[in-house]
């Protein structure tokens, strides 16, 4: 006779175990017109799009954990990254990356239903970048703030993006 229970007992031990997926709870963007970015020289995103998203084994006191942001800019037609871990901290959440030098962001959920990102500065990897080496020379990284009169350094932006349905931030 085979013992049903150690197998039993197995699988609901590698079913409970498994890591929980985070879930996405928002998916906002914005497109630029040719016009406006005419207007804004130093504007560097054409599109912007981010999906929040709550991690079940992240920060409890966070709404979300995850701000994911892809995006084209002005001068690029290669799609972007962004991938920020968030935490709660005094006045909000502040999401930073784990990767050297790709800046933080502060998003807040506004009661119009927009979403605000605050950033003093970041910074993307081509979405098809080769794999990290481990260091912090990434010559493909792209500056994403608005940059200031000398045309290379970031100033402090806020980013306003709008609800979209969420088969737009539907990548993976």
């Amino acid at each position: 006779p085979v013992r049903l229970l150690p197998i039993l007992t197995m699988v609901s031990t590698l079913l409970t175990a498994a890591p929980a997926m985070a879930e996405t709870t928002g998916c906002f963007g914005r497109s630029y017109a040719p016009e406006h970015l005419a207007a804004n020289p130093g504007q560097q995103v054409r599109e912007m799009r981010a999906r929040l998203r709550k991690d079940p084994n992240g920060d409890p006191a966070a709404k979300i954990n995850i701000l994911d942001i892809r995006l084209q800019l002005r001068d690029d037609s290669r799609e972007f990254t962004i991938p920020l871990n968030c935490h709660a901290e005094a006045g909000g959440l502040r999401c930073s990356s784990d990767d050297c030098e790709a800046g933080h962001a502060r998003p807040e959920v506004t009661n119009n239903g927009t979403l605000r990102l605050k950033s003093d500065y970041l910074n993307a990897d081509p979405v098809n970048a080769p794999d990290d080496d481990g260091s912090c020379d990434r010559p493909q990284r792209r500056a994403v703030n608005d940059l200031g009169a000398d045309g290379r350094t970031q100033v402090p932006t806020t980013f306003v993006l709008y609800a979209r349905d969420a088969r737009e931030c539907s990548w993976k």
